[in-house]
């Protein structure tokens, strides 16, 4: 993909791998992957007593006591919670139960990268969607919003400086993009790069860097002619940058440097597989 793709950074052939089973849930231990536990575990954290337990909670979107399983025990759950917060369009199975439901843009008044479904697709491409339609007078961009929490939740108070912490996190992915050896922009002065961001800022600059520093980006100047956020602004109808690539063994990012046919977990769970299906 030609921006934020986990496999196009860092040392290639090789990773950290899965985290499977490194976190797991305090009522029963179920296990997580990449620091995220299972939802049907949410009802019972916020329900059982002691150390650890969910008193408090924020939804960003989603639905999950219509989507998670046993959706009325979670909904009864969030009732009893010391507070809660919904970043949301609507009033529903969910966002009923908040105590403080913050509006986000409608899709018109959002830009849109498509992050997810572009590291699936059947060609390469890349199409940057500004907002069609403006904000009101009193809405303000979702991602400041969510920048707002993050800093009530660090403890900055009620009146946060949002574009004080949006530019802290933009320096941190221009450091982290500086200190890459496999990148296109090691080494050179983060100041420089974030001057060379300077006209976006929220989500725009984020993408804007992860574009230049992405497998197809102009790479602050290195690669004239690559891709950046103004390129993709001159192209409304999006750049088709061809078909799929084969990238094997570089796209893996195993701990072993190998596809990995049968984890460790999935193998240690077949004789309770065998004894189901012998029972059945």
């Amino acid at each position: 993909p030609a921006a934020l793709g986990l496999n196009t950074s860092g040392t290639p052939g090789v990773g950290f791998g899965t985290d499977y089973g490194m976190v797991r849930s305090r009522v029963r231990g179920l296990p997580g992957a990449f620091q995220q536990l299972p939802a049907v575990c949410l009802a019972e954290e916020i329900e059982t007593p002691g150390d650890g337990r969910v008193r408090g909670l924020i939804t960003i979107a989603g639905n999950p006591a219509l989507s998670a399983p046993d959706g009325d025990r979670l909904a009864r759950a969030l009732d009893s919670l010391d507070f809660m917060v919904s970043v949301d369009l609507y009033l529903n199975e969910t966002t009923r139960h908040a105590d403080l439901v913050l509006p986000a843009p409608m899709a018109l008044q959002r830009s849109h990268y498509d992050v997810a479904y572009y590291q699936f697709s059947m060609r390469d491409i890349a199409n940057y969607s500004p907002p069609v339609l403006p904000l009101g007078p009193d809405e303000r961009p979702e991602w400041r919003t969510l920048l707002a929490l993050a800093g009530i939740l660090q403890g900055r108070g009620p009146d946060v400086d949002v574009d004080v912490m949006d530019d802290g996190l933009a320096s941190l992915f221009v450091q982290i993009a500086v200190a890459d050896e496999h990148g296109p922009v090691h080494g050179r002065d983060p100041a420089e790069l974030m001057a060379a961001l300077a006209p976006h800022r929220g989500p725009e600059r984020i993408l804007d860097l992860a574009l230049r520093t992405g497998p197809y980006g102009d790479g602050f100047g290195t690669n004239p002619g690559g891709l950046s956020l103004p390129m993709l602004l001159d192209h409304p109808h999006g750049i088709d940058l061809g078909p799929l690539q084969s990238r094997m063994p570089e796209v893996l990012r195993t701990a072993s440097g190998k596809v990995e046919l049968m984890p460790p977990e999935i193998v240690a769970d077949l004789p309770r597989l065998e004894a189901a299906a012998a029972t059945n």
